[in-house]
């Protein structure tokens, strides 16, 4: 796994989560209003990989928690699918899909500078003007239905960009059971307190 790779992930996990916490403010700006999508290319999230066609898995086994299963994929290419996107020209289109099969997540990615400015005139025309994430290449919309986050790696060796997309729905989900993980971990450690102040009595 390459770099770009591994901090494409941890910047999507970053913003799947709040800032500093669950409850506050979030990263990212809001859709015009009208333009906000409920999925990529007519496929709705929440569609069951069962309903589509013409799909190749490309990836499996991308675990979240220990409470999602094996053995399914979890990225698909779509055969023939338009590698454009306005003006841009994109290297490949990854769909991703829960343990359950149901779409949730879009990888694209594409190469260059140009690419990065051609993606950024297209997304602030249908989507509206944000402001980069702490002055950096990092772009947010976040709405009801569908966050966008939209990375570029400016490095000497690698100048590519990212465009994730997935679904709101999703990320509240994932959340109540980070919540839920994180309310049985305080009540492990407010057990464990308790059993050890029993040896002072």
């Amino acid at each position: 796994m390459n770099i770009r790779k591994i901090i494409t992930i941890f910047l999507v996990l970053f913003f799947l989560l709040t800032i500093e916490g669950f409850g506050q403010d979030k990263p990212g700006g809001k859709f015009k209003s009208g333009s906000e999508p409920e999925g990529f290319r007519g496929i709705k999230w929440g569609t069951h990989i069962s309903a589509l066609s013409d799909m190749k898995c490309v990836q499996h086994n991308m675990k979240y928690d220990e409470h999602e299963s094996k053995g399914s994929c979890d990225f698909y290419y779509k055969i023939e699918d338009k590698l454009k996107l306005g003006d841009a020209n994109l290297t490949s289109i990854k769909y991703g899909f829960n343990e359950k099969g149901d779409f949730e997540f879009i990888e694209i990615e594409m190469e260059g500078k140009d690419n990065f400015n051609r993606i950024m005139n297209t997304f602030f025309g249908i989507f509206g003007p944000v402001n980069p994430i702490d002055q950096s290449y990092h772009y947010v919309w976040r709405g009801s239905k569908t966050i966008i986050l939209v990375t570029y790696y400016d490095y000497t060796y690698d100048k590519n960009t990212t465009v994730s997309m997935w679904s709101s729905k999703s990320e509240a989900e994932r959340e109540r059971k980070e919540q839920e993980k994180e309310k049985r971990k305080l009540k492990e450690a407010q057990d464990k307190l308790k059993e050890a102040q029993k040896e002072f009595k």
